[in-house]
């Protein structure tokens, strides 16, 4: 990644002397004795004291300031953590919902097969982790949006460089990646395809079923307004901010692009008429949108391994070898058939 300006020096404490000049009544001032006159070399002492401590605690501060986890709502995502299993989180608030979109899809990988060893807590620290080193590189690199060497590039938009960024430290810095033997073999039975363990953490990789949350729960930590959204055979995501003046569509199965809706209409497969009359593909999701096509992830990958199950005891008997994929996952799974592109 090309290295831009250096960042600005921190912010520091300019300690000025003043004189505070007590309100003491005339009498007190004729029956009170003076104060002995302070050497000149106690003096010196005591500024250089205060000093001392003034830059102790401005470097405390700044420790602590950077120790600071970049979150969206800390007080909603710690009562998403505290949520121990499915059942708990079938029963959370809408609050506790938005909270954390990368909480919410790892609960729902629990128990599948492929999650095993997971561990939501060190993935969430991890996915915290990355999200400072997108926040530091987004804020090194943002002379870019202005630069006449690269700001049509970004169309000069802070917001589509943001995305960019985003993608591009995930994919370059943290290694996060597509599984490009699920492009030719698509398959449900295995958890880490489907969900952000397979990337986060994990060298398996993902999805497009994963990827896109993974965007989302990282970018969502910086403030994007990043929102998950279906097409036939697809999910990616979608750049959406409140007052509906910026909105544009992110796909990140490989590398970064932004394709208007209408790709989407016919890639990676084309809508049929009842599709198109339906209405129900390119929406930008709720969060109880986004659980429930995490508790649909959830259900293709449980019926997949008992149909592979079924299946293999039937060709164990037939003598006739089965096929990898589970039932019905070829018509349900992404395959990024132009990765070059997308």
């Amino acid at each position: 990644m090309t290295t831009g300006p250096a960042e600005a020096a921190a912010p520091w404490l300019n300690v000025g002397q003043f004189t505070v000049e007590p309100q003491i009544s005339e009498r007190r001032k004729s029956n009170e004795r003076a104060p002995a006159a302070v050497p000149r070399s106690r003096r010196s002492a005591y500024v250089v004291a205060v000093l001392a401590l003034v830059a102790s605690v401005a470097a405390v501060a700044s420790l602590l300031t950077q120790a600071i986890p970049v979150r969206r709502s800390p007080t909603a995502a710690d009562a998403m953590i505290e949520q121990r299993n499915l059942n708990d989180l079938l029963s959370a608030t809408r609050i506790e919902l938005e909270a954390d979109i990368a909480l919410m899809n790892l609960r729902c990988a629990e128990g599948l097969p492929g999650s095993e060893h997971l561990n939501v807590s060190a993935l969430t620290h991890t996915l915290i982790a990355w999200a400072e080193k997108v926040k530091a590189e987004t804020e090194r690199h943002l002379y870019r949006v202005k630069d006449p060497r690269y700001a049509d590039h970004y169309k000069h938009s802070d917001s589509y460089f943001r995305a960019e960024m985003l993608l591009q430290v995930l994919q370059e810095d943290c290694k996060a990646h597509y599984n490009l033997i699920r492009a030719t073999d698509p398959d449900f039975r295995n958890s880490k395809d489907l969900f952000i363990h397979g990337i986060v953490g994990d060298d398996n990789g993902g999805t497009c079923t994963s990827m896109p949350v993974l965007y989302a729960a990282v970018g969502r930590r910086l403030g994007y307004p990043l929102k998950l959204v279906l097409t036939k055979q697809h999910m990616f995501c979608r750049w959406e901010s409140a007052d509906g003046k910026e909105r544009f569509n992110i796909e990140g199965t490989n590398g970064f692009a932004s394709f208007p809706d209408e790709h989407y209409m016919t890639w990676p497969a084309p809508w049929s008429d009842v599709e198109i009359k339906g209405g129900y593909y390119l929406k930008s999701m709720t969060p109880a949108q986004e659980l429930a096509t995490f508790l649909a992830t959830r259900g293709h990958c449980l019926e997949d391994r008992s149909a592979g199950r079924i299946r293999r005891s039937a060709s164990s008997a037939s003598g006739v070898p089965a096929t990898s994929g589970g039932s019905g996952a070829v018509l349900r799974h992404a395959v990024p058939e132009d990765l070059g592109r997308a």
